[in-house]
C-alpha cells in the first residue's frame, strides 16, 4: 500500500474519531517528516517495504542532529500509531514498530530551591528532613518522610 494513501486514510480516521484538530495537524506534520525521510534516504514509498530498522535509523539520525529524547519520542509516536492502524485495518501482517522502543529520557532531579528563606525555615521546623522539591509554593516531600 502506498504510504501517502495510508497517511490520508489514517488522518481521516483520526478526524472521524473526533480527535482535536491540533492533534490531527500535528500527526500530519510529523508523519510528513518521516515519509520525507523514508523517500529521500531509503527510496521507500510502500508500506510493505517499511522495516523496524528504518524507524531506528530515523531515531539515530534525529539523535545525531542533537534533538532531545522527548522531542524524538513525540515524532515517532504518530509513526507507531499509523503502523498499529495499518495492522488493525489489515494492511500489514504485523505491527511493524512493535519492537521499536522509545528513546530513554534523562531523569530530571530538581534540587531544593526557594526565593524565600522564611519558607525554608518553616518547612524545616515542621519536618527536619528536607523536602525533595519546592515549586510554585507546593512542597513535594519524600514518600517516607
Amino acid at each position: 500500500m502506498e504510504l501517502q494513501w495510508l497517511v490520508k486514510e489514517f488522518l481521516f480516521d483520526c478526524q472521524s474519531r473526533n480527535l482535536s484538530p491540533k492533534t490531527v495537524s500535528g500527526y500530519q506534520k510529523q508523519l510528513g517528516y518521516f515519509l520525507d525521510y523514508l523517500s529521500r534516504r531509503h527510496s521507500i514509498t510502500q508500506l510493505e517495504e517499511l522495516k523496524p530498522t528504518h524507524l531506528k535509523q530515523y531515531i539515530v539520525m534525529l539523535q545525531k542532529k542533537g534533538n532531545k529524547a522527548s522531542y524524538i519520542n513525540d515524532l515517532i509516536k504518530p509513526v507507531k500509531r499509523i503502523c498499529a492502524y495499518a495492522f488493525q485495518e489489515g494492511y500489514a501482517e504485523e505491527i511493524i514498530t512493535r519492537r521499536v522502543k522509545n528513546v530513554k529520557e534523562p531523569k530530571v532531579l530538581t534540587r531544593w530551591t526557594t526565593p524565600d528563606p522564611s519558607l525554608k525555615a518553616q518547612l524545616y521546623h515542621t519536618n527536619p528532613r528536607p523536602p525533595v522539591c519546592v515549586t510554585g509554593g507546593r512542597v513535594l516531600s519524600s514518600l517516607f518522610g
